[in-house]
């Protein structure tokens, strides 16, 4: 400056004129400090470039931007001109990312900011350090927001508990019972009526003779037919168990009683 000059430096117009970043680094515990001084985490000496980035972009872009490197693992020692300008640049670019909240604090919790600073730095023949951060953060946060989302894999279809297709599946069996029952009073003759089963329901006679067993005696007892496997209908209406031994075995499945194939089987031997 020179002498006898009223002209105040631009470092000193900004203070002057924007007191209100000063107050924005005491509320988020950011120490400005003099150049001479070494840096440690928590502190600037890039007052005029906070008092640009006021003056250009506005209170909001200054508070987000110092939050993202205050508030986030191990960034707190690199806010520096080329760090803060370069970050900058990376917001104004792609503002969906900083909008993305805790999201975008996160993703800086895994970046090395170090790391892209000695990269930014060793490269300043080529590249300017501001422009070599901002591609350094790029870089890092397109790999994190940019990436095309996984594709997710279809949840497996549940499947329903054997209790209840067990019991859709005697139901269908019952009711082809039935169907075969209706057309057996209709068919008298023996020949006949193979054809026809054969013909309309494609089965042979070994099945549908079991089919009208179980439907005489269990097509109306719901409780019955429910809580049994057709195998075990199948065993409790044969012939070769004894009627009373039967009764038996259908007061206690009417109750919840669990009956196993292998009491049945134990039922007929008894006779």
């Amino acid at each position: 400056m020179r002498a006898g000059s009223n002209q105040t430096p631009r470092s000193g117009r900004c203070r002057a004129r924007y007191p209100r970043v000063r107050e924005i680094c005491a509320e988020l515990g950011l120490e400005v400090i003099p150049t001479n001084q070494r840096l440690r985490p928590g502190q600037t000496k890039a007052e005029s470039v906070l008092h640009t980035l006021y003056e250009d972009h506005g209170e909001g872009h200054l508070v987000l931007l110092l939050r993202t490197l205050l508030e986030t693992e191990g960034n707190s020692l690199h806010i520096n001109d080329f760090v803060l300008r370069g970050l900058s640049d990376v917001m104004l670019a792609h503002p969906e990312w900083p909008q993305k909240g805790l999201a975008w604090l996160e993703a800086f919790d895994s970046i090395d900011l170090g790391q892209i600073r000695a990269q930014a730095r060793a490269s300043r023949g080529v590249l300017p350090q501001r422009y070599g951060v901002a591609a350094g953060l790029f870089r890092e946060l397109a790999n994190i927001f940019a990436a095309p989302p996984k594709a997710e894999r279809p949840s497996p279809a549940k499947k329903l508990p054997r209790s209840v297709t067990r019991v859709a599946e005697n139901r269908a069996k019952i009711e082809l019972g039935r169907k075969l029952l209706a057309l057996r009073e209709r068919t008298p003759n023996n020949r006949k009526f193979g054809e026809l089963v054969r013909t309309q329901f494609d089965i042979d006679a070994g099945r549908a003779a079991e089919a009208m067993r179980v439907c005489r005696l269990y097509g109306d007892r719901d409780e019955i037919s429910s809580r049994m496997s057709w195998a075990g209908l199948l065993a409790l209406s044969a012939s070769t168990l004894p009627d009373d031994a039967r009764i038996g075995l259908e007061g206690r499945i009417t109750i919840g009683e669990r009956i196993s194939l292998r009491r049945i089987a134990e039922a007929q031997m008894k006779r």
